[in-house]
């Protein structure tokens, strides 16, 4: 279930137009629990700094 959850994140992000690249650190606990951090890069050469979610 967070895997499917993580996965959709990301094709969202790959989706999303203003995205240049991305980097994303997952965790996994368990089927229902993990958490996330990462940065987000713009295509005008700003970051999104990402903490665990």
């Amino acid at each position: 279930m967070i895997e499917e959850y993580f996965l959709k994140l990301e094709n969202a992000l790959r989706d999303f137009p203003n995205i240049r690249s991305y980097s994303l650190n997952k965790k996994i606990y368990n089927n229902r629990q993990g958490s996330i951090s990462g940065k987000l890069f713009s295509r005008t050469d700003t970051f999104l700094n990402l903490q665990k979610w």
